[in-house]
């Protein structure tokens, strides 16, 4: 299962026929490589930020039931994802209308899932007893 995406996102923006409109953040993901894309999704899953605001703390869910699938399959996509966009728009479609505008991103990290950290802690586990076993056949 791929892990979330956290990050910081801050935005201020212009739009032709208004300026500073604030953005609907999204994240597309695509697997070009070695060709054109095969399978395209967009995530279900919006941070609005508001034009001038401060940083906005967000985590997207990335799981095939979170993603709207463009082409292709959700889960094959998130096994060979090479490409991983942020773009503004408020329905989850890609190509997204075009907008001037900045949007200041920060620290953007994968968050582990509680099943890795089950099986972290198993291993870390495992290396005690066979170390202990260790400890008592050298006495």
């Amino acid at each position: 299962m791929t892990p979330p995406v956290a990050s910081s996102l801050r935005a201020s923006s212009e739009r032709c026929s208004r300026p500073f409109a604030d953005l609907t953040i999204r994240l597309y993901l695509e697997d070009p490589i070695p060709g054109p894309p095969l399978n395209e999704a967009v995530t279900s899953f919006s941070v609005l930020l508001p034009a001038g605001g401060a940083w906005t703390h967000a985590i997207f869910p990335i799981t095939p039931s979170d993603l709207t699938v463009l082409q292709g399959s959700a889960p094959t996509l998130l096994s060979k994802t090479t490409v991983l966009r942020i773009f503004n728009g408020i329905v989850p479609d890609f190509p997204p209308e075009r907008v001037s505008g900045l949007l200041g991103v920060d620290n953007i990290q994968a968050i582990p899932e509680p099943e890795t950290f089950i099986l972290m802690a198993g291993g870390f586990l495992l290396i005690a007893a066979r170390a202990r076993r260790r400890g008592v056949r050298s006495r």
